[in-house]
């Protein structure tokens, strides 16, 4: 079943890059379409190795594994990109020195990712401290979002970041249960290639035509802002003892 979700993810990967010609998209996203068309190459040395080496061949589980770490930092870069977008005139760094907490809990999450996993396996640990950190940039991210009152984020930034959540945390979920829980290495390959499908359905949908970002004028601001001051006051008016 395993190899059908490959397959089929293969064919979804070849629709995105496509789409993205297409549609004239790759020049507003290189770094995404870098990231789909790598991960439509990786996959065709996975399969290579493991016809001439077979499944369960050391090579192939050492190659995917090298692989799964490429694939993981260029994910990382496809968030800084949405990051660019969502702030073009801003530094990640002068954001991130004005926050010592989000350092101190990643370097505590790293550590702790690393020391209390069950499994010795050097490139599984590897593995779950890169999903840690790609978790804290999806939070940040979007939280960096939600901060912003007058931008709407597009259907094209909200499907990358929506797909890559969805990838990260459902991925965690999984290493944890492998991890921790000790689950077979057959159900965490599975849920492995199931959630990753998922998350190229995300990206097909959303990124089909050009959707950038867009601004709201102040005009429109000031009446959602009226309209949350109208929604607090029925709010109380119903809650408040009579």
């Amino acid at each position: 079943m395993s190899n059908v979700l490959v397959v089929v993810g293969d064919l979804m990967l070849v629709v995105i890059l496509w789409r993205g010609v297409a549609a004239r998209l790759i020049g507003h996203y290189p770094l995404f379409y870098f990231y789909i068309l790598l991960a439509l190459a990786i996959s065709a040395v996975r399969t290579a190795v493991s016809a001439a080496y077979g499944w369960t061949s050391t090579a192939y589980y050492s190659t995917w594994h090298i692989t799964a770490v490429v694939i993981g930092f260029t994910l990382l870069l496809v968030l800084f990109e949405v990051w660019k977008k969502i702030e073009p005139g801003d530094s990640l760094w002068t954001r991130l020195r004005l926050r010592p907490l989000i350092i101190l809990m990643t370097t505590i999450g790293v550590v702790a990712v690393g020391l209390t996993t069950r499994r010795n396996d050097p490139y599984l640990k590897f593995d779950a401290v890169l999903l840690f950190g790609q978790m804290l940039t999806c939070i940040f991210l979007y939280s960096r979002v939600t901060a912003r009152r007058d931008m709407t984020l597009g259907g094209n930034l909200k499907g990358i970041l929506s797909g890559t959540g969805l990838l990260v945390g459902l991925q965690g979920m999984n290493f944890a249960r492998f991890l921790f829980a000790g689950a077979s290495p057959q159900v965490f390959a599975f849920f492995i290639q199931f959630v990753y499908l998922l998350t190229l359905l995300v990206f097909a949908y959303y990124l089909w035509t050009y959707s950038p970002p867009g601004h709201i004028g102040p005009s429109l601001r000031g009446r959602i802002d009226q309209l949350g001051q109208d929604v607090q006051k029925v709010i109380k008016a119903l809650v408040s003892p009579r």
